[in-house]
């Protein structure tokens, strides 16, 4: 997708809303990526709100973009209501699949299915307690952020990913994929939003990125792309040549870039009720999966 493209639909949506979420284990260079780009969004297009999962990874990197611009926009879908309360933010907005009624719970289960049918019995699981039903709540959280809440959070315009090239269908990821399929809503995956920053889409305001890699690993121990490896993408050739800037350029950028999310965390602070407690008063024993 051209970034043209997804600029008509957030402009053309009364409501509109981006869903930024992805793997867990993803490198070092691909989390700044995501960063970049979600600070950007939030600044350029002032009436969008961004959807995500509470989860480490992918989802948390493009999550503190939003939160160096507009906390107040973030909306978090969580598996369950004190899945990592520590990290949450006074500004936000939270849920979790424990607040739907019955009724509710049967209809996104049923569309939870449809897009994973081999995950039938783990969705079933669901509303139990123990390892496997945590397990449930992820899927069934992973659906909510597409099918949203009603009343709360409506369907998302378009939904932004990091995925592992080498198996794309894979976890809570993939399925969050497949039921963005099933919905309609139009999937970008790193090497397509990638291509917006490097292609200079940001250019304009005061975000500049770094050089970034479209075909970004998720983590040093997966396999790259090669002949035993098909499955890899091949990256998309830009539309114009990319003129690389300098090894100083780079420096000189990263030091903006830091410099204006240090000054926005100083401002926002002197915004937030110095009376907010975000201390879970409860734990789970587990890490609930999520990729």
């Amino acid at each position: 997708m051209h970034f043209e493209t997804f600029t008509s639909l957030i402009n053309e949506a009364s409501h509109p809303v981006v869903l930024i979420e992805g793997r867990r284990a993803i490198s070092t260079e691909l989390a700044d990526s995501a960063r970049t780009l979600a600070a950007f969004l939030a600044t350029r297009f002032p009436l969008l709100k961004f959807r995500s999962g509470n989860a480490t990874g992918a989802d948390e990197a493009f999550t503190a973009g939003v939160l160096d611009v507009a906390p107040e926009r973030l909306q978090v879908i969580a598996p369950y209501a004190n899945h990592r309360k520590k990290q949450r933010h006074p500004l936000a907005s939270y849920d979790s699949p424990e607040s739907l009624d019955p009724t509710m719970i049967d209809e996104v289960k049923a569309i939870s299915i449809a897009a994973s049918p081999g995950n039938k019995g783990l969705v079933n699981c669901f509303p139990r307690g123990g390892r496997l039903g945590a397990q449930a709540a992820c899927l069934i959280r992973d659906t909510l952020k597409v099918t949203g809440i009603p009343g709360k959070f409506t369907r998302p315009t378009v939904a932004l990913f990091c995925i592992d090239p080498a198996d794309p269908d894979a976890g809570g990821t993939g399925h969050t994929i497949r039921v963005c399929r099933h919905a309609g809503v139009p999937v970008v995956c790193q090497d397509g939003w990638a291509e917006w920053l490097s292609l200079g889409a940001v250019r304009g305001l005061d975000f500049i990125p770094a050089s970034i890699d479209l075909n970004a690993t998720i983590n040093a121990k997966k396999p790259r792309r090669s002949a035993k490896n098909p499955k890899a993408p091949v990256a998309k050739v830009p539309e114009e040549p990319i003129t690389k800037p300098s090894n100083s350029t780079r420096a000189a950028w990263s030091e903006r870039l830091q410099q204006q999310t240090r000054e926005r965390r100083s401002s926002r602070q002197s915004s937030i009720p110095s009376r907010v407690n975000c201390t879970s008063s409860t734990s789970m024993a587990f890490k609930a999966p999520h990729s």
